[in-house]
């Protein structure tokens, strides 16, 4: 990407008569430059200053629909509101990746949604907020220099002529006049910028001024930031500007609009970017402030077509504690679900552990007859209205109670002798226990002990 400008001193002017210097009055240039009101003229023009105009400064009848286009004013957003105010309806919306956060903070603050507002409402908050737009789409930021503000960005012809550059003049429909650069290289133009904007890659080449004065006071602006980067006999420049008409309609940096653009010029000044700033610059550097009269323009007429969501819909903000919320909340009933599962757990355990109980295993040895004891020593209370059902065996001569499987009799678990002692069967064959003789204890347990007993009629 390169824009190769030539040298004042290599390149052959127009010859112009020495009386041929441009009027204060006439708004075309003298009949001694042999030009027809729509050709160029390309003049160096004489001092002193005061007898020099610019552009015709409008009627103030016309005041109410244009800014001044010669380079005093850059407040794009008010030409915005004069075009809306006429009834501009041929601007698009504006193309952009996204809103920029400054833009959307007051669009929040308005209660306005950015896809509501029609093309000129767009374009006045994005310049009134301080961003314009690249040729990627993207929305750059910029930041205003010294004490200027985003209507006061541009170059007077005064001001770009003091910083050393030569200016062309053309004559546009109206027979105003417009002025754009001819002769100045990057570091003419850098000094002379009231701005910085947000460094970004530009792939395209331009051929274009990068300052200019003039335009159509019926037209409406765009916003399009280009990179002018280029190398000149060694150095290598970098310049940003600010054009306000589509590049297919803008001429090169040598010519006149002729047919592009009605004939007409356009609002151009320079930038400086924010990759190349001096301490002094960044010393002056200010972000930009929005002005209350576009917040009061926006809110007048566009509250109705353009108003935001009701603020009684979901707000995206609240998704975030609610999420956490909802987490925190699962992971309190997964704890107290493993809690709990964690109790049952324990609770069966030491059910276990209770009828699996080691026995206790009384000394060995024998006891006379003497020795017995002649007591009784039921171990296990009989329950008579036990439910019972016959256990689905090949032995059907003990019957379980109703649900029990076939680990219900499982080793270690005391459940076995509740079933024997409830089974219809034994009962015939059950020795009362106050025939029982007590000999000798051969376990203890939780649930019971197990006796060595004698009965005068059986033996143990």
């Amino acid at each position: 990407m390169s824009t190769s400008t030539p040298r004042p001193d290599t390149v052959k002017r127009a010859q112009v008569a020495p009386s041929a210097w441009w009027s204060s009055s006439a708004s075309t240039p003298l009949e001694s430059t042999g030009r027809a009101p729509s050709s160029c003229a390309w003049v160096q023009r004489r001092r002193p200053r005061a007898r020099r105009s610019p552009l015709a400064i409008p009627e103030p009848a016309a005041m109410a629909t244009s800014i001044s286009l010669d380079g005093s004013s850059s407040d794009l957003a008010r030409q915005f509101y004069y075009r809306a105010k006429a009834g501009d309806a041929t601007v698009g919306q504006v193309t952009i990746n996204a809103v920029p956060d400054g833009v959307q903070s007051r669009l929040d603050d308005l209660k306005l949604d950015w896809s509501k507002l029609p093309g000129v409402a767009q374009r006045a908050l994005l310049w009134d907020s301080g961003y314009a737009v690249n040729v990627k789409n993207d929305a750059v930021q910029m930041w205003t220099l010294g004490d200027n503000s985003m209507s006061t960005l541009a170059l007077t012809l005064d001001e770009y002529e003091d910083a050393g550059c030569l200016s062309k003049n053309c004559t546009q429909p109206d027979n105003s006049t417009l002025f754009e650069s001819w002769h100045c290289n990057g570091a003419q133009m850098n000094k002379a910028a009231k701005c910085v904007v947000q460094e970004f890659d530009d792939s395209l080449d331009y051929n274009a001024a990068m300052w200019g004065v003039g335009g159509d006071p019926e037209g409406t602006p765009t916003l399009r930031m280009s990179k002018h980067d280029w190398t000149d006999n060694g150095t290598h420049y970098v310049v940003m500007a600010l054009h306000t008409v589509a590049m297919s309609q803008e001429p090169g940096w040598d010519e006149c609009p002729s047919s592009k653009n009605g004939g007409y010029g356009s609002l151009v000044f320079p930038c400086r970017t924010s990759a190349n700033l001096t301490a002094a610059n960044e010393a002056e550097r200010k972000a930009v402030e929005g002005s209350q009269w576009v917040d009061d323009w926006l809110k007048q007429d566009y509250a109705a077509t353009a108003a935001a969501e009701d603020s009684g819909g979901f707000d995206m903000i609240l998704l975030v504690p609610i999420v956490l919320g909802a987490l925190l909340l699962l992971a309190l009933i997964g704890l107290a679900f493993y809690c709990r599962r964690k109790r049952r757990r324990q609770r069966a355990q030491k059910e276990n552990d209770r009828d699996g109980e080691s026995p206790y295993y009384a000394p060995s040895g024998d006891k006379n007859s003497d020795q017995r004891e002649t007591l009784a020593r039921p171990t296990v209370a009989f329950s008579e209205d036990m439910t019972m059902s016959t256990y689905a065996g090949a032995d059907q001569t003990i019957q379980f109670p109703a649900g029990y499987g076939g680990d219900f009799v499982s080793a270690g678990s005391n459940t076995t002798l509740k079933v024997l002692l409830t089974s219809e069967f034994l009962v015939e064959k059950r020795i009362p226990l106050e025939k029982l003789i007590f000999e000798k204890a051969l376990s203890k347990g939780a649930n019971g002990e197990v006796w060595v007993c004698d009965s005068p009629s059986r033996s143990s």
